[in-house]
């Protein structure tokens, strides 16, 4: 398995969630998948956050590509 971006890693979360729920998937392994998502989504807030603190612009290859937004007609205001 090769997630790519962010939404396939939800994708995989939730499907994991609903085997546990359907008892094909035991808490344990439910348990492991849902922090290692954690981990993944911490790390990109992070990264985030730090491209916000320095005035950059994040360029996070993980989000981009499922980026399917429609373009602001405006900039968003930054936060000084």
């Amino acid at each position: 398995m090769s997630l790519k971006n962010i939404e396939q890693v939800r994708d995989w979360m939730l499907q994991a969630i609903e085997k546990a729920d359907s008892n094909k998937l035991n808490l344990d392994k439910l348990f492991a998948i849902t922090k290692t998502c954690e981990g993944v989504f911490s790390s990109v807030k992070l990264q985030l956050s730090y491209n916000h603190m320095r005035g950059e612009e994040p360029n996070i290859k993980f989000l981009e590509d499922c980026n399917k937004g429609i373009p602001l007609k405006e900039e968003p205001k930054r936060i000084k």
